[in-house]
C-alpha cells in the first residue's frame, strides 16, 4: 500500500507533467502567434515549460530513489527472516536428534 508521502510525491509529479504537456500544446497551437511576436514572452514561456518538465523528471528520479531504498529494505528483511527460519529449523533438528 502506498504511503501518504508516496501519494503526494506522485501526485506532484503528475501535476508537473500535465502542466508541461498543456503548456506544450497551448504553445504550439493557441499561443503560437502571440509567442512569436514577443521574444521575451517566448523565452519565458518555454523556460516555464522546461521548468515543469525538469520538475517532473526530478520528482520521478526522487520516486525511483525512494522506491529503490524501500525494495532494498524489504529484501534485507526477507533475507534476515529466512536466515532466522533456517537457524531455528537447524536448532530443532539438533534437539530432535539428541532426544532420539
Amino acid at each position: 500500500m502506498a504511503k501518504s508521502a508516496d501519494i503526494v510525491r506522485r501526485s506532484l509529479g503528475a501535476v508537473f507533467i500535465v502542466a508541461a504537456i498543456v503548456m506544450l500544446i497551448l504553445g504550439q497551437t493557441v499561443l503560437a502567434d502571440t509567442l512569436q511576436q514577443t521574444k521575451t514572452l517566448f523565452i519565458y514561456y518555454w523556460l516555464g515549460c522546461f521548468a515543469f518538465t525538469a520538475l517532473a523528471a526530478l520528482v520521478a528520479l526522487l520516486d525511483f530513489v525512494v522506491m529503490r531504498r524501500h525494495i532494498r529494505k524489504q529484501q534485507l528483511e526477507f533475507l534476515e527472516s529466512t536466515l532466522r527460519e533456517i537457524t531455528e529449523k537447524k536448532a530443532r533438528s539438533k534437539q530432535d536428534d539428541q532426544t532420539q
